[in-house]
C-alpha cells in the first residue's frame, strides 16, 4: 500500500530518455512529517488582517465601555463629594450665623445694661451735685451769718462756684 501511495503522489514525475513508454523511478522519501506552516498563504493574509483589525476595533470598543463606566463612577463620586462639601459649608455657615446672632444679642444686652448704668450714674451724680450744692449753700449761709454784715458790699452765691449738670 505504501508503494501505491508513493505512485499516486508522484505519478507526475516522468523523465524522458527511456526505452519504454513508461519509466519507473524508485524514490526513497522517508517518513512524511509536517513541520508546520512557516507563513500564511497569500489567500489568508487578507482574512488575517481583517480579523486583526476587528479585534483591535473590539478592544477599542471594550476600553471605551470601561472608560464610560469609570466616568460614571467618577461623576457619582464627584457629585457625592460636592454634596458633602456643600452640606458641610452650609452647616458651618449656619453655625457662624448662629454665633453672630448670639454675639449680637449679647452685645445689645450689654449695651442696654451700660446705658441703664449710665442713666443711673447720671441720676446719682445729679442728686449728689444738688446735695453738695445745698450743703454748700447751708455752710455758706452759716458762714455769712457768722461773719455778719461785714461783707455786705459783695454778695456771692455758692451756685456761682458749682456748675450744674443736667
Amino acid at each position: 500500500m505504501s508503494d501505491l501511495l508513493t505512485i499516486k503522489l508522484f505519478k507526475a514525475l516522468y523523465f524522458g530518455g527511456s526505452s519504454w513508454n513508461i519509466s519507473w523511478l524508485h524514490y526513497v522519501l522517508g517518513p512524511m512529517k509536517c513541520s508546520g506552516k512557516q507563513q500564511p498563504y497569500p489567500s489568508e493574509i487578507e482574512a488575517i488582517d481583517k480579523k486583526r483589525k476587528e479585534k483591535q476595533f473590539a478592544d477599542v470598543i471594550d476600553q471605551a465601555e470601561v472608560n464610560k463606566k469609570n466616568l460614571k463612577v467618577l461623576d457619582e463620586q464627584i457629585h457625592s463629594e460636592a454634596k458633602n462639601l456643600t452640606d458641610t459649608f452650609k452647616d458651618e455657615i449656619d453655625n457662624v450665623e448662629e454665633n453672630l446672632r448670639n454675639k449680637n444679642h449679647e452685645f445689645n444686652e450689654r449695651l442696654k445694661s451700660l446705658t441703664n448704668e449710665i442713666i443711673y450714674l447720671r441720676g446719682n451724680f445729679t442728686e449728689n451735685l444738688n446735695r453738695v450744692e445745698k450743703q454748700s449753700m447751708t455752710r455758706f449761709t452759716g458762714l455769712s451769718s457768722q461773719i455778719g454784715t461785714q461783707s455786705t458790699a459783695t454778695k456771692v452765691r455758692p451756685s456761682h462756684f458749682i456748675r450744674s449738670v443736667s
